[in-house]
């Protein structure tokens, strides 16, 4: 496990109220200047210590991701390729009758 300190700062939209101390959104120093002018304002300041997991369980983890959306282009998948089926057989089964 590897561990990391970043000085941050903390930002909010400029139109919530002062009170408001909603989760922030946290960008490193050199991200900072892409918000201000744009609707951010600076709320405060942060020092974030990341523990990082092992390169081994961040694969397991990005693994497991990649089945879970896997999982879900087949059903979404399976959904058009169901619709398209009920077109033809919608369209097979009706009759054709001259005028």
């Amino acid at each position: 496990m590897k561990t990391v300190i970043y000085q941050a700062h903390a930002l909010t939209v400029a139109d919530r109220p002062p009170s408001d101390l909603n989760m922030p959104v946290v960008v490193q120093q050199e991200d900072l200047k892409s918000y201000l002018g744009s609707g951010w304002v600076v709320t405060g300041k942060a020092t974030i210590t990341v523990e990082y997991l092992d390169q081994e369980e961040i694969q397991a983890q990005q693994l497991c991701a990649l089945k879970d959306q896997l999982q879900i282009v087949r059903a979404e998948n399976q959904q058009r390729e169901n619709a398209i089926l009920d077109q033809i057989s919608k369209l097979s089964s009706l009759t054709y009758e001259a005028a």
